[in-house]
């Protein structure tokens, strides 16, 4: 019994051999006052005797106790043995821990010596083989077992002398949970940190409780804790050396507290510092002294003022990349920010104006979070401070104009603007006006809940927008006294009643203005717009007569088989040409027709019977659609010399690897080559360096050309989805590219992650055979300074699980949002 100390809190062994042994009396004598055999802390009360339970008699140790046990006793067979009934008793509430029982053995004249000696090795073989005591939790379903990590007694010599009591050491503080070297005593009410915290602790938490001061030794000895957790406490005070022992602390986790100021003398090993929804009102220049591990750091919900933030209070955050600082009443965008960071949220405060010096030298800025400010004036040059910025958020502000200097910004792709002031959008607000300026293309455009009306913008402006449904532009007009659109943000234009897709620019006709006299019948030209011409979803067999001026025609959604000769002769000046949703076809498309519009810049010409692409020869061209067709073949010079194209799309064609060969050769500015969902077995050969996004899912190809990415230095976006990919078919780093941010393979064979670099953000692995987390191939070298950027990883439908994952894994994948198990 001894050998199960540790199971025990106490145990008693006090002469009950003796005493047993020369025990005399009949069945009618009275019992002795009391011989403890053992007592035993219950933790909880689960305690099973499968043996002759009407052996022992259970009395609670004190009144209290006594609801606790439900007992019930019968007579049987048994009771020839000890001449009392048979008792079982069953705990009514498993949790209470640490009450006492003691179990009495009575005397009885019946019994022999043999027969009481076998009956108390049964009890005591029965209680020295009961299992320690462990609470279930939340975190014994999140972590298993380490293999023989002990599920029953330690298994010792036996011992002659027993001594009268031995104690065991702590295992657990009182009421927590512990599970391998995570300790967890979260909403228990504590007022203060518990004792007798297991020295090799790595994780530690303490959220929702009632503390109210942190003193000098609470962590005594805890070298080995790498995360600490104290949210929603009421923490007022902490000692200036209570984290001195925390020598290896990487998070720390104080938000939700009483704090008036950022804690003193902070391990300088903190990576992740998150201290939000406290009374913070100043940061001073020794705040953050030293911390130069510092990688995340959330201020946010403080009545933090501009005059509390010392000029040099980040001086010494050489790595910090994210910072947040939200709801506070700053009133402008503090100084002296590090020049390592890549998100910087700034939501919710009193900004009025953004200023160049602010951000000066963030060079690695990604992201740049000034929604529900006060922000009417963001000077030039701004954004010129952040060369890298992808994402901007000026949402929910005083901004009357767009912001100066996006048509220059090379990697801009995501703005939001909606809900400010904003009464006019230029032709040149987004888009450069030269073809030949290297540009990413916005995938993302928020201008809604602004007094511009849609109507009025030209189509122009939104030219070098990668997908048009992705400018969302302004509440309907035409529905906005019924439903307007005020919690849409960057979808397609689908009103709730008939407001259109923006993509064609179209004012409803039972709303809009009336039509310019030069304009078709059939048609509608507005007179805020007289160059454009909207002939669409009418049932024409024909092309009507364009006049003279019209630069944007709109012939979508018709049954036009034909285009006849001279039916474009009087506009050759021609812009945009939109002739989706048709039936024409090669053979009736007549020479001298397309071909003549030499200043053509969008040809929209989806979901027709083409079975290759019409003869073009505008040098202008910036833009072609051909998806839906019967295209089989993409001629060889078809495209070229045409050095502004930007965007092709044959996707959901009958294209063959040959039918591509040497098509896209001498494309310079060529950004979107989307060839999705077609026969490709390969993919295409003398696609330009300029790509930036390159599409081939739902295709049959098998293998990726070694080498391939290195000849793409610009490309952001891979999609491979639903081919016929395996491992043998992926030579080793050919996705280790530093330039790209989303890689899709999902929907393949793959029995392996294939090796990415660091700099990937998103990785689609979905539904493949992949049976290891091969950790490596996403990190190599694992530090504060190397890890993975990944904000998304899928990896369900495969053999993997949450416990796949390698205790490393948290650190590499620090700053996914999302990762996707079955």
């Amino acid at each position: 019994c001894l050998s199960s100390s540790n199971y025990f809190r106490e145990v008693h062994v006090r002469k009950v051999l003796h005493q047993l042994s020369n025990s005399r009396g009949t069945q009618n004598s009275t019992p002795p006052s009391f011989f403890p055999l053992l007592r035993l802390s219950l933790l909880p009360l689960s305690l099973s005797l499968s043996f002759s339970l009407s052996s022992v008699v259970l009395v609670p140790s004190s009144p209290a106790t006594a609801h606790l046990l439900s007992l019930g006793c019968t007579h049987s067979l048994s009771d020839q043995l000890f001449g009392l009934p048979r008792c079982s008793f069953t705990p009514s509430l498993s949790g209470f821990s640490a009450d006492l029982l003691s179990l009495r053995f009575l005397r009885t004249a019946q019994v022999s010596d043999s027969m009481r000696s076998a009956c108390l090795t049964l009890l005591l073989v029965s209680v020295c083989w009961a299992l320690p005591f462990r609470q279930s939790g939340f975190l014994d379903f999140m972590l298993e077992d380490e293999p023989n990590s002990g599920d029953g007694p330690a298994v010792v010599p036996p011992k002659e002398d027993l001594p009268p009591e031995v104690p065991a050491g702590p295992v657990c503080p009182f009421r927590c949970q512990c599970h391998l070297r995570v300790v967890q005593c979260s909403d228990l009410g504590m007022k203060n940190v518990p004792e007798q915290i297991a020295l090799d602790t790595h994780l530690l938490d303490l959220q929702n409780n009632k503390i109210t001061e942190i003193r000098e030794n609470d962590f005594k000895g805890l070298k080995e804790l790498h995360a600490l957790i104290l949210v929603n406490n009421k923490i007022t005070i902490i000692h200036a050396k209570a984290f001195a022992p925390l020598v290896n602390l990487q998070r720390l986790y104080l938000s939700k507290n009483m704090l008036k100021d950022i804690p003193s003398n902070m391990p300088k090993s903190v990576q992740e510092l998150r201290i939000h929804e406290n009374q913070i009102t100043k940061i001073k220049k020794a705040s953050f002294t030293g911390m130069v591990h510092l990688i995340v750091m959330e201020l946010g919900s403080n009545p933090l003022t501009s005059s509390g933030v010392d000029a040099d209070a980040f001086k010494d955050l050489k790595r910090v990349s994210y910072i947040r600082i939200a709801d506070t009443n700053i009133t402008s965008i503090p100084k002296g920010l590090p020049t390592s960071l890549s998100e910087l949220h700034l939501d919710s405060n009193k900004i009025t104006k953004v200023t160049s010096d602010s951000l000066k030298g963030l060079k690695h800025l990604a992201k740049l979070g000034l929604s529900n400010n006060e922000i009417s004036v963001v000077e030039n040059g701004t954004l010129a401070m952040m060369p890298h910025l992808r994402e901007l958020h000026l949402d929910h502000n005083a901004l009357t104009n767009v912001p100066a200097g996006l048509p220059e910004h090379k990697y801009i792709q995501v703005i939001y603007l909606h809900a400010n002031k904003i009464a006019a959008v230029g032709t040149e607000d987004f888009c450069p006006p030269s073809f030949n300026t290297k540009k990413a293309m916005y995938s993302g455009i928020s201008l809604f809940s602004n007094p511009v009306p849609y109507w009025e913008v030209q189509p122009i402006t939104f030219r070098c927008v990668f997908d048009r449904s992705a400018i969302f532009h302004s509440v309907c007009h035409c529905c906005e006294t019924m439903f307007p659109l005020r919690s849409v943000l960057l979808a397609g234009l689908i009103s709730l009643c008939i407001c259109q897709y923006y993509d064609y620019d179209y004012e409803p006709a039972a709303q809009s203005m009336p039509s310019s006299p030069n304009c078709a019948l059939e048609c509608q030209c507005p007179i805020n717009f007289p160059t454009a011409m909207y002939c669409d979803s009418r049932n024409l067999k024909n092309i009507p007569f364009v006049p003279t001026g019209i630069k944007y025609l709109y012939l979508q959604n018709n049954l036009i088989e034909e285009i006849k000769a001279g039916v474009f002769d009087n506009v050759t000046d021609l812009r945009w040409l939109i002739l989706d949703n048709n039936n024409i076809t090669n053979d009736k498309i007549q020479a001298g027709t397309i071909d003549k519009l030499s200043k053509l810049e969008k040809l929209l010409f989806s979901y027709n019977k083409l079975s290759k692409p019409p003869a073009l020869s505008s040098k202008s061209l910036d833009e072609v659609k051909f998806i839906g067709n019967q295209i089989t073949t993409v001629p060889s010079g078809i495209l070229s010399g045409m050095e502004n194209l930007t965007t092709i799309h044959l996707a959901k064609n009958k294209l063959t690897s040959e039918g591509v060969v040497g098509a896209f050769k001498g494309l310079k500015s060529l950004m979107l080559l989307d060839l999705s969902e077609n026969k490709l077995k390969k993919l295409p050969s003398g696609v330009p360096a300029s790509l930036l996004m390159l599409y081939v899912d739902n295709n049959e190809i098998e293998s990726i050309p070694s080498g391939y990415l290195a000849k793409l230095p610009a490309l952001q976006y891979l999609r491979l989805s639903h081919n016929k990919l395996a491992d043998s078919g992926i030579p080793a780093g050919v996705f280790n590219v530093t330039s790209l941010l989303e890689l899709d393979l999902s929907f393949n064979k793959l029995q392996s992650i294939p090796e990415v670099n660091e700099a990937l953000e998103h990785l689609y692995l979905q539904v493949n055979q992949i049976s290891k987390f091969d950790l490596p191939n996403i990190c190599k070298i694992i530090s504060p300074v190397n890890y993975s950027r990944l904000r998304s990883l899928r990896l369900d439908g495969n053999s993997l699980t949450h416990s796949s994952m390698p205790e490393e894994a948290s650190s590499c994948l620090r700053q996914a949002s999302e990762i996707i198990f079955d």
